[in-house]
């Protein structure tokens, strides 16, 4: 992976993270195929409407709805809400960080206001100022997801070892597999260590149990790393928990491609054995595997 792809890896994590942690208010899910009532009186009443909208993915009139109520309640819980909506939506940026930057100054420890301030600043590239937010940030809260979106500031400050010291420290106290994941991304798509990476993520599924998505990684790095017994390792594991047979597919034609033609059609029974030949994809790799060994016993004889 380039680095451009990793910060842009890195920033739908970021905003994934954000949208969960600076969300102000917490109701039941919004059902989409009925339209809000009419008549819309109460504070409570705009809320709801504020979070339908934003639910149905229309953050304009969401944004619309909760900087109404800012206006007419001035509570700071609304305009936080507004420059959340503002930075998802890429609008009034420099009008954010302005209120963004009071809000700071009349509370410095008010973690909210922090979180804020500094993905403004990574969406505005001002690397050096969500640098120093993160490390505010770090020292203030204790909340994982606050500490795991300050290690990205690191990221994209190109300081790539101490957003692995942070996430190294928070991964020890919890041993939580998204840590680990995003510390195997780092070392493996940053550095190359391909090593380290599957150590990491190998020893987190002995020790506390991976899902899929982890194995789905390993599967992906013994790829890159041209590894196929090690591919081979976690797309059987893979294909015994999900019945997803392309992982097994996939490494089957690359040891065909390297004319290990025995091992390809050792892989490819195990496909054929549950699923058949009706899918046109195993039914043509399984002729070229047959072809090669075909050809491979002819010329032994």
């Amino acid at each position: 992976m380039s680095w451009g792809r990793l910060v842009l890896w890195l920033f739908a994590v970021l905003l994934f993270l954000f949208v969960l942690l600076v969300g102000f208010y917490k109701f039941a899910a919004v059902d989409n195929s009925k339209s809000l009532p009419l008549d819309i009186t109460t504070e409570d009443d705009r809320i709801m409407q504020g979070l339908w909208y934003e639910d149905s993915g229309d953050l304009n009139n969401s944004y619309r709805v909760f900087n109404s109520l800012y206006k007419d309640t001035k509570s700071n819980a609304y305009l936080l809400e507004d420059i959340r909506l503002s930075l998802l939506t890429g609008t009034r940026l420099n009008e954010s960080e302005i209120e963004l930057e009071k809000l700071h100054k009349e509370d410095p420890k008010e973690t909210k206001v922090l979180r804020l301030l500094m993905t403004l600043h990574l969406v505005q590239k001002k690397f050096d100022k969500a640098k120093s937010e993160a490390e505010k940030l770090i020292l203030l809260s204790k909340d994982k997801l606050d500490i795991g979106v300050a290690s990205d500031a690191f990221i994209y400050a190109n300081e790539p070892n101490r957003a692995l010291a942070i996430l190294n420290t928070l991964y020890n106290e919890e041993h939580d597999e998204e840590i680990a994941m995003r510390m195997a991304t780092i070392l493996y798509d940053m550095y190359k260590e391909s090593k380290q990476a599957i150590s990491l993520l190998e020893e987190h599924d002995r020790m506390y149990g991976g899902s899929d998505e982890l194995h789905v990684k390993l599967y992906d790095i013994y790829v890159s790393s041209n590894d196929l017994d090690g591919a081979y390792k976690f797309a059987i594991r893979i294909y015994n928990e999900t019945r997803d047979w392309q992982y097994l597919n996939d490494i089957a034609m690359k040891y065909y491609e390297i004319n290990k033609c025995d091992k390809a059609y050792e892989i490819m029974k195990i496909i054929v054995e549950q699923n058949g030949t009706s899918d046109q994809r195993i039914k043509i790799n399984l002729d070229k595997i047959n072809s090669c060994l075909k050809d491979k016993n002819s010329k032994k004889q």
